[in-house]
């Protein structure tokens, strides 16, 4: 999954999804969910403070996997990522 999204880099925060990628992403989002154990271990190492954060992990998956989906044929999604 790596090579392709390295391939719609257009510089280091931005990356445009064609709609063929999108639906890639999607199907390997649903057919791999995260596992309650591991998004709690890592909740606990990232904020071990914050009851809610493995909720907000698997809500975050949950949006992703719907946002690649939305991306119809002929259309593409812009992602901006900043840490």
């Amino acid at each position: 999954m790596e090579t392709p999204l390295f391939g719609a880099a257009l510089n280091e925060h931005h990356y445009s999804i064609s709609s063929d990628l999108a639906a890639t992403f999607a199907e390997y989002l649903q057919t791999h969910p995260p596992e309650e154990a591991a998004l709690s271990a890592l909740a606990a190492e990232h904020k071990p403070d914050d009851t809610e954060y493995s909720q907000t992990l698997r809500e975050t998956h949950d949006f992703v996997l719907r946002w690649f989906g939305s991306i119809a044929p002929g259309r593409f999604g812009v992602l901006h990522i900043t840490f």
